[in-house]
Order: structure tokens, then sequence, then C-alpha cells
């Protein structure tokens, strides 16, 4: 018996009970459908992002239709059965499976406990559905997918990582070099200054020489001195990166969003937009609050 074969009498036995369902929430207003498509690909093996659906199936401002869900699993090798069915009929499903929900919204039914149903929303994330809610929204329509014999496991992430962003910055990379240096630089001091004090120990206080205790005092006052200045410096060229980051990163931001097409406004909520500018904004000051910390305590 080869792989093939194995995967495929494995996937329909579905000896599945370890694997959870990963939650996806969509991030335009239209992609319920892919999400949940995704949520499936990802349960079954297939490790696959929605960006990347998006990509490849482009959905149109209305949504997504139960036949082209059916079209995108075939494509990605699912074996699909579409089923009008009634509530008590829920346990009988496969899951997870594709609901139909408030008759322009798709869900993933995860289990069903009882007189209880665990959906995952696109739109909301994980929730426990009672049976009169699940008698109110759900339209009576849902979508079994399961691997075919062509499914391969596979991995299709993007992934963003933080140099491609930083990459177009001006000037950034003569701050770390600034910053690195300058931290260097308080290391070393921070390691100079116990030296003072073993001398102190090993020689001033036998001998009793107060002109080598002057000296060295002045020496470590002035070492002291010289690590609070650098590190007043440091702080100020972080601070100097951190709205030079700020502004080239947002203002790069805006620029693409100008550049998108208008489908790209029409699929999303103004709060959505206005969301990203605030998580730019947060990964700015963490990343510039690292480099402000001391890593010598």
């Amino acid at each position: 018996m080869n792989d093939t074969h194995f995967n495929e009498i494995k996937n329909r036995l579905n000896f599945s009970f370890r694997r959870k369902v990963p939650q996806v929430l969509q991030t335009e207003a239209a992609e319920c459908g892919l999400a949940c498509l995704v949520m499936t690909c990802r349960y079954h093996g297939m490790d696959i992002d929605l960006f990347n659906l998006r990509q490849r199936f482009g959905i149109s401002s209305h949504g997504a239709t139960l036949a082209l869900l059916i079209n995108i699993s075939a494509q990605l090798k699912f074996k699909t059965r579409a089923l009008s069915l009634d509530l008590d009929e829920l346990r009988q499903l496969k899951t997870p499976c594709i609901l139909h929900w408030d008759m322009s919204h798709f869900v993933v039914l995860v289990a069903v406990k009882g007189t209880r149903f665990i959906i995952h929303d696109p739109a909301f994330g994980r929730r426990t559905v009672s049976l009169s809610e699940m008698s109110q929204h759900f339209t009576g329509v849902a979508l079994e997918l399961w691997p075919n014999s062509e499914f391969t496991r596979q991995k299709s992430r993007t992934r963003l990582s933080l140099l491609s962003l930083m990459r177009n910055i001006s000037g950034l990379p003569g701050f770390l070099t600034k910053i690195f240096c300058l931290s260097l630089m308080v290391e070393a001091i921070n390691l100079l200054l116990p030296v003072g004090t073993q001398l102190v120990m090993d020689h001033v206080i036998i001998a009793e020489d107060y002109d080598l205790l002057a000296l060295i005092c002045i020496g470590l006052l002035f070492f002291i001195l010289f690590r609070t200045f650098l590190s007043m410096l440091r702080s100020w060229t972080s601070l100097v990166m951190g709205s030079l980051v700020d502004v080239q990163w947002k203002a790069g931001l805006f620029d693409h969003l100008l550049k998108l097409p208008l489908a790209y406004f029409e699929k999303r909520k103004l709060g959505d937009i206005q969301s990203r500018f605030g998580v730019t904004n947060g990964a700015i000051v963490i990343h510039t609050q690292r480099l402000k910390s001391d890593p010598g305590g």
C-alpha cells in the first residue's frame, strides 16, 4: 500500500481527534467564506493563510456564494458535499464543516456537544451557540469538506519580516550603528567600575595610600559621568530614530494606501483602515523601547 492510498484511507476514517480547528478572523467585510476555507485547510494540514487565498481567488465586495466555495475547494484538492438539513441532523455532519449563517455569512461548525454548538465565526472568533440561537441564525445549508486523493500537505503562507518593513527607511542603519556603539561603550564602563573598587580593597586600604585613593575616586567619578553622558546620548539617538521611523513608516503606509484600487476600500470599513495605523504605531513604540533599554540593567 503506497502513501497516497494510506492517506486517503486515513482521511476517510477521520483519525483527527487530536487536531484542533484554528481560528482565523476575516480582515475584509466580504471574505468570511475564504476565512472558513483557511480554517478547514489548516485543520487538514495545508498551512495556508488568508492573504494567499485572497490573492489566488479574488472575492467581490458582495462576498462568496456556496457555488464559489465549492469551486475553490475543488482547486484546493478537497471533495465537497452541499447539504440541506434540519437542526437535529447537524450532529451527523463531518466536522469541521461550513454553515450558511444569517443568509449572508459563513461560519465553521467545530463540534456538537449536546444542545450546544461550537462554531468559529470569522467575524467574532470562537463561540458556543445554544439550540435556540442556532435555530435563529442557521439557514439549513451546510458544506462538508474532506481531502481527496490528490491532496498534499503544503505551506503557502506569506511571511512578512521586520527587515522588509525597515528596508526603505533612510538613515536607519546609521542610527542603529550609533546606538550599538554607544551601548558597547556603556557596557565597557560598567565592567571597568568594579575594577576601581577592587583596587581600593586590595591596595589602597592595605597600603594606606591616600594619593592612590584620590586618583581612583577621580577616575571612577569621571567614568560615572561619562557613562551618564553616553546613556543620555543613546536615549536621544533612540528618540530621534523613533521619530524618523514613525514619520517615514506612516508616510509610506499612507502613500501605499493611495495607490491601492477602489475595490480595496469597498471591502473594508473605515475603522479597519484606521486600526492599521494604530498597529503600526504600536510596533514602532515596542521596537524603539527595546533599543532604548539598557542591556546592562
